[in-house]
């Protein structure tokens, strides 16, 4: 038997009151909204294919800009998979963002990897083309992207491998010195096995690593923290089918390391430590120096259980972003026959006066 949404989200919120605060964005005379010089406006770069931690965190990315504290301008795909751009843009869509840009690496890659959950994640509403020679290339969204913001006010969050960020930086380096504040890259802090050599790729993550212009901050921590399991408890979405499908077709928890890059991206200083002493290496035997100016990595403020319990709390929450539709009930149809949830999360059995979610649907009830 599922176990009941309300009863999970309440059991957090005693636990760890801390969480309550924590999904709510800062009050101002505004009406709540972060000012937007506070807001994290956010590049995410992916490699959405083998694992799903990738899936997890667009989730997380996309519930922190449903609080006004992200601003999602672009999502760009360091893989090769031919579902990968279409999945992502079904996630978007999901969410109430699929006019989000996305760009695709257009050049090869040595093994490709293959993808459980892919497939059936791309079938789910989206707008992508299927002649992908027509997606947009990742250098040209990176570079059109970065020349239409502010300076010195785009972080960029790379959960996967650094081949695009590589191409960027040959062929925009001074744009990117201009633009972006930060990149934040989820690899290990030494001796990293996946990100930064996968696909015979660790010259790409040299170069970024050696030459990128302004602060690098490496996201190696994740491993223990388990998150995804409570996707079970949620209707039919992209993000639980993906989960569903990577752990053959069973809920578990998965390991979280993408999900916190993005969560320190955003939250910064506020969740997490930021350590500036030590060294780096990558696997060719390249090695790099922390400095609080060019490369620091960061560690974990709280405890497993808390980083857990506020993930799994972000994943079950429904989108807000979306479209109130043209539906208004003079009363409430048979319950049996839908699924509701309030604007928290919360599934109700009869919704009483006010908005709720029907089927993935606003619906308005008076």
């Amino acid at each position: 038997m599922k176990t009941s949404i309300i009863l999970f989200v309440a059991s957090i919120l005693v636990c760890l009151p801390k969480v309550e605060n924590l999904l709510t964005a800062s009050d101002t005379e505004g009406g709540g909204q972060k000012e937007d010089d506070a807001v994290t406006n956010v590049i995410y770069d992916t490699d959405m294919c083998t694992d799903v931690d990738d899936v997890g965190a667009l989730a997380i990315l996309h519930k922190l800009s449903d609080e006004g504290l992200a601003n999602i301008l672009a999502v760009v795909y360091n893989e090769v998979h031919k579902r990968g751009v279409a999945a992502i843009d079904a996630i978007n869509t999901w969410y109430g963002r699929g006019d989000i840009p996305i760009g695709a690496y257009k050049k090869t890659l040595k093994d490709p990897d293959y993808s459980s959950y892919l497939a059936a994640v791309a079938k789910y509403e989206n707008d992508t083309p299927s002649d992908l020679s027509k997606v947009p290339d990742a250098l040209d969204v990176y570079v059109n992207t970065l020349k239409a913001q502010k300076d010195n006010s785009v972080t960029i969050v790379s959960v996967g491998f650094l081949n695009n960020l590589a191409d960027l930086l040959r062929a925009e380096p001074e744009l990117v010195e201009r633009k972006v504040k930060k990149l934040v890259v989820m690899a290990g802090v030494s001796g990293d096995n996946f990100n930064t050599v996968r696909h015979d790729l660790v010259g790409e993550a040299q170069k970024v690593l050696e030459d990128w212009p302004t602060l690098v901050v490496i996201s190696p921590i994740g491993e223990d923290i388990y998150t995804g399991v409570v996707l079970e408890n949620v209707e039919d979405n992209p993000v639980r089918t993906a989960y569903y499908k990577w752990f053959n077709s069973s809920f578990q928890g998965r390991s979280s390391w993408d999900l916190l890059a993005v969560l320190y991206a955003v939250k910064g200083t506020e969740l997490f430590d930021e350590q500036s002493e030590g060294n780096g290496s990558l696997r060719n035997g390249y090695t790099y120096k922390m400095s609080k100016e060019k490369r620091i990595f960061i560690t974990g403020k709280f405890s497993k259980s808390y980083y857990e319990a506020l993930l799994n709390t972000y994943l079950i929450q429904p989108p807000t972003n979306t479209k109130v539709e043209n539906v208004v009930c003079d009363k409430p149809v048979d319950s049996s026959a839908d699924c509701f949830f309030d604007l928290m999360g919360r599934r109700v059995s009869t919704p009483e006066t006010g908005l709720y979610f029907v089927n993935g649907k606003k619906v308005l009830y008076r």
